[in-house]
């Protein structure tokens, strides 16, 4: 029925010949796969590449626009008027004198006065409202400066009051677009 093999498996590899000539030549074949596997793995250390600039520049712009702000928050803390240039309130509490304030102040207000009248009548009359509000409240903070003339908050207030009003006239005129304009009433 069934024979034993009567060689042990030492000697059947013994007796397999040596080395085995293919049917055809894969040379060809091997050397065009190792070319399409060096292609596909330079694209990918390419692509790789540029994912990796990509991140280290965003990284770089992620690091500069977090330092900006640290260094504007420092600034902002340490300089109780923030990044606003001081204004040279006058002593008597008048307001501020210098040339280039009053040349912008009337810049502002001559372009206020022409906005204002293109907006509609409810908005016109709640900017003037909110405009004497701002002047209210200097006129409160002079009748306070009378009596204390060097007191450093009183002075400071007063000159927020200015900036307030600048600060005013300029965000009328930059939102008089009509489609843009959206005052609560």
């Amino acid at each position: 029925m069934n024979k034993k093999p009567t060689l042990s498996v030492d000697q059947q590899l013994a007796q397999l010949p040596r080395a085995i000539a293919p049917a055809r030549d894969l040379w060809p074949g091997i050397e065009a796969c190792l070319k399409h596997d060096a292609a596909i793995r330079e694209r990918h250390l390419r692509g790789a590449d540029a994912r990796s600039t990509h991140r280290r520049r965003n990284f770089a712009l992620g690091l500069a626009a977090g330092l900006a702000a640290i260094a504007i928050a420092l600034i902002a803390t340490l300089h109780p008027r923030g990044l606003i240039a001081p204004l040279a309130v006058q002593a008597d509490g008048g307001a501020p004198r210098s040339p280039a304030f009053l040349r912008t102040r009337n810049a502002l207000e001559q372009t206020y006065s022409a906005d204002l009248q293109r907006l509609p009548r409810q908005t016109q009359a709640r900017l003037v409202k909110d405009l004497e509000i701002i002047r209210n409240a200097r006129a409160d903070i002079r009748s306070a400066l009378a009596a204390s003339p060097q007191d450093p908050l009183l002075n400071e207030l007063l000159a927020d009051t200015w900036q307030q009003e600048m600060d005013f006239y300029a965000n009328v005129s930059s939102t008089t677009d009509s489609a843009r304009v959206r005052w609560p009433l």
